[in-house]
């Protein structure tokens, strides 16, 4: 039977940078470095600018073997998927110097790229991994890596219904293993403000399928009978939609009660926020809902499904993406402190008993130990 404990892991991710994938990608390397004396080494082959945050929490977390290749993928004209094999071939050779156990891909791109690779690796394990809004472009490389890989997994019930119709496999190779919260666990809550604002907050990258207008204009709204709140909006601008938000907010005069924030980790935020609101047009099992549970807060979510696994199908607060029904949940929530207490108590309860570290480890190893060779 696998385990993970003193074992060589890769991990491969597109980039060195820190979305949703990348979180977790972390926060998993640093429980087996640290909790589980791993040799970790992470690979990227998409090279972006430096990433202050990314590089800030690798080395939170001591995560220090760190390499960047060419992108397999990148190649010229001509014979095209043979020199994408050829690269993966060359890369899966260039792995076996650290001896791997398992690989650990993270989206679409890397499962294809470990799935051929650790033919040529060594490594015993690897798996194909699910992450959110995914693209499949039905070329021969995706192709052979299905017919490569055993095991697939995705973080959300969506994702496994995604991974049956577009790559077309049997439902018994697919698997359900939640996402894990990416805070330490001995890290203190010290929330709350000193003054009497309550603060609405939403940490997600300003791309359109997070609806920060939405959740903007209901705050208009709000901000009208209520002189005492404020709205804290924080990501990195992927798209138009920052733009937006920022032209809005000149043009209604909300700079006084709306604050902008980039290149900052939620963990450094949040802990400020009364409030936390997650409106979108999908969601996996998202970190940001997590980090909201972590720090006891309220949340009022989109009524998806991996929002539903975290938080439960009876919970009041997921909502439809629809103006009157965030109106009313978050003029409830402002109305009642004791109540909002309450509710971030009982969040708190729930991410602890399902979602800690230990606990995603567990349920991938039952996954992988019960493979199909």
């Amino acid at each position: 039977m696998f385990t993970f404990e003193n074992k060589n892991v890769i991990f491969i991710i597109k980039v060195f940078d820190l979305g949703g994938a990348e979180r977790q990608c972390l926060a998993l390397a640093d429980y087996l470095q640290n909790t589980l004396n791993c040799n970790v080494y992470i690979y990227s082959y998409i090279k972006v600018d430096e990433s202050k945050v990314f590089h800030e929490l690798c080395k939170n977390y001591n995560l220090t073997n760190l390499h960047e290749i060419p992108n397999p993928f990148n190649v010229g004209s001509g014979f095209k998927t043979l020199k994408r094999l050829i690269k993966i071939v060359l890369f899966g050779l260039k792995l076996r110097k650290h001896s791997p156990d398992i690989i650990i891909p993270f989206m679409t791109g890397p499962s294809k790229i470990a799935a051929i690779a650790r033919y040529f690796s060594g490594a015993k394990f690897t798996y194909w991994n699910h992450r959110g809004m995914e693209n499949y472009d039905g070329s021969f490389i995706q192709r052979f890596a299905v017919k490569l890989s055993s095991t697939f997994i995705a973080n959300s019930v969506e994702g496994t219904q995604e991974i049956y119709e577009q790559l077309g496999i049997s439902k018994a190779k697919v698997h359900f293993v939640p996402n894990m919260v990416v805070i330490p666990v001995e890290t203190k809550i010290n929330r709350g403000n000193t003054d009497k604002v309550i603060k609405i907050g939403m940490v997600a990258n300003f791309s359109d399928h997070k609806y920060h207008m939405l959740v903007l204009k209901v705050f208009e709204s709000l901000s009208q009978k209520y002189d005492f709140i404020q709205l804290v909006l924080v990501g990195n601008p992927n798209g138009n939609s920052l733009n937006a938000v920022n032209e809005y907010v000149i043009s209604h005069d909300l700079g006084e009660k709306v604050m902008i924030h980039h290149n900052t980790q939620g963990v450094d935020i949040i802990p400020t926020f009364d409030i936390g609101v997650l409106m979108s047009e999908i969601e996996g099992m998202s970190n940001v809902i997590m980090e909201y549970m972590f720090f006891e807060l309220p949340i009022v979510a989109s009524n998806h499904s991996g929002s539903k696994t975290l938080l439960q199908n009876d919970y009041e607060f997921l909502i439809e993406n629809d103006f009157n029904e965030l109106f009313n949940a978050l003029q409830k929530l402002i109305d009642n402190e004791a109540y909002r207490l309450e509710v971030g108590t009982q969040n708190k309860r729930k991410l602890n008993s399902e979602y800690l570290p230990e606990s995603h480890v567990r349920k991938l190893l039952e996954v992988l130990n019960k493979r199909k060779k």
